[in-house]
């Protein structure tokens, strides 16, 4: 179960975990942005599209180095298989060829292993392998390609569980986005801030410090919001069947908030996957050890801007929700959207902003019926009742938002969601129950200038949950969490 602290402590060392050497056969191209042209592509694109704001230079990718990228999977798997083996001593990274051997031979399983490592750990693990193709000149869809190599060597070698369907289907593909996320803002932030670059990308920064040429970078988008909030939290939670094992739950907590836009989605029409995207989270921390992360990621695939009057967008987006809050909460949600969204400037202080999307869930995770509450791997309550740790689960979903800036208001965002789940069939156990479960939340977010960059904000989500079993009792979920934020806007 410490299988949790593994991926915080993961960032700070991976970066001693390479063992090949870089062959130093690139060419680095150098330029400053306000002087040279740098290729024949960037020469095609007006000065404005550069930040003429930053100082960092752009070094535009000559090569691409495939071995080396799968080459450093395998470097990242034996020092995570290492770590686990001897430091944390987990049972499950015991492994010899014949247990490799029956993991290649025989049929997979879909686990429902701990929730925070499958749905926040295994994207991280698969960012890990995106950022080291992506320090090495290859693009998203071929970086894809190797964290999918990364995860399945994973899978057959290096545990001594069966391999597991959902997990080869989340760590390459979050870990994509996750990947490609980190290793854009690890190149916007190099050059600016010490060390931070290196702790939010450290495969990217490896790479950089073992063959002393910089990440390619062709992109032309920079982080255009970032804020960070801290403040104080109140989550509830109540959960109504007739299982006393379910009670009222009320905690109070401290909070941080990042807010983080990165490219303008309505600047032009492009195939060049997160050339646009956003990240919205909320961690908080009750004491002694008890906490609650609420994530919400956005990134546009492609996107296309129609010749409208007001600023609109057309998008396919990538997306990643995560909820967990106190061992009562946990949604996570991977799934792609077709999203249209417009701004609409009334005048030069006050605009709106509004966004429709519709979203395919590919593979949802969310409370099942009963938690393990009565202790680790039990799969029954003190009643003999079934107990899994969470479902698994495949849908549709319905997002919209909408925003009003005002210096004198105040800024308002409120955001909904709803969604319907199918349990997938082949996750249930033979002694389980197959069912469904609708999801819904709304979050409101109000600021405040209170001086210069410096806000006062309230941030409050309704999440609400029924549950519908086959052959065990239904039951419904509400949860609030209400934050206040003193709020700094970097950008």
């Amino acid at each position: 179960m410490k299988k949790n602290k593994l991926i915080l402590i993961l960032s700070l060392f991976l970066s001693f975990s390479f063992t090949t050497v870089y062959p130093n056969q690139q060419e680095e191209m150098a330029a400053d942005t306000n002087e040279t042209a740098l290729t024949e592509t960037v020469e095609s694109n007006t000065d404005s599209d550069i930040d003429s704001n930053t100082e960092q230079e752009i070094f535009v990718p000559t090569f691409r180095n495939y071995l080396l990228s799968y080459l450093t999977t395998q470097a990242d798997n034996i020092f995570l298989s290492f770590y686990n083996r001897t430091i944390v001593v987990q049972a499950y990274a015991t492994t010899n060829l014949d247990i490799m051997w029956h993991n290649i031979t025989n049929p997979w399983v879909w686990d429902d292993d701990e929730f925070n490592i499958n749905q926040a750990g295994h994207p991280y693990q698969g960012s890990m392998y995106f950022q080291g193709a992506r320090a090495n000149g290859l693009n998203f869809y071929e970086s894809l390609a190797v964290a999918a190599f990364g995860s399945l060597t994973w899978e057959l070698l290096m545990e001594n569980e069966t391999p597991s369907f959902n997990d080869i289907i989340i760590t390459p593909v979050q870990g994509a986005l996750f990947g490609e996320v980190l290793h854009r803002i690890y190149l916007d932030t190099t050059g600016k801030i010490p060390v931070l670059p290196a702790l939010i990308a450290p495969q990217s920064a490896l790479n950089h410090f073992i063959t002393g040429t910089p990440c390619p970078n062709n992109s032309h988008s920079h982080i255009q919001v970032f804020t960070l909030g801290a403040g104080a939290g109140l989550y509830n939670t109540f959960k109504n069947n007739s299982n006393p094992l379910f009670e009222r739950l009320n905690n109070a907590q401290i909070d941080l908030n990042v807010i983080l836009k990165y490219g303008d989605v309505y600047s032009e029409s492009t195939f060049v996957p997160l050339e646009s995207f956003s990240l919205d989270a909320i961690g908080g921390l009750n004491f002694p050890s008890t906490y609650l992360v609420f994530l919400n990621g956005d990134g546009l695939l492609l996107s296309f801007i129609p010749d409208f009057k007001n600023p609109t967008a057309l998008s396919l987006d990538m997306l990643y929700q995560y909820y967990e809050a106190f061992g009562e909460l946990n949604f996570s949600n991977n799934a792609l959207g077709a999203t249209i969204q417009q701004k609409i400037n009334i005048n030069d202080d006050t605009s709106i902003e509004w966004k429709e999307q519709l979203q395919f869930a590919y593979l949802t995770g969310y409370d099942c019926h009963y938690l393990l509450v009565e202790g680790e791997g039990k799969r029954r309550d003190p009643y003999g009742r079934e107990q899994r740790l969470y479902d698994l689960g495949i849908g549709i979903a319905n997002s919209a938002g909408f925003t009003f800036n005002n210096p004198t208001i105040g800024n308002f965002k409120l955001d909904t969601y709803a969604g319907i789940y199918k349990t997938i069939p082949v996750t249930v156990q033979t002694e389980g129950s197959d069912g469904f479960s609708m999801i819904e939340y709304i979050s409101l977010d109000y600021e405040h200038k209170i001086y210069k960059n410096l806000y006062f904000a309230v941030n409050s989500l309704f999440y609400f949950r029924q549950a519908f079993y086959d052959d065990l009792e239904n039951y419904t979920q509400f949860t609030n969490n209400t934050t206040a934020f003193v709020r700094y806007k970097f950008l």
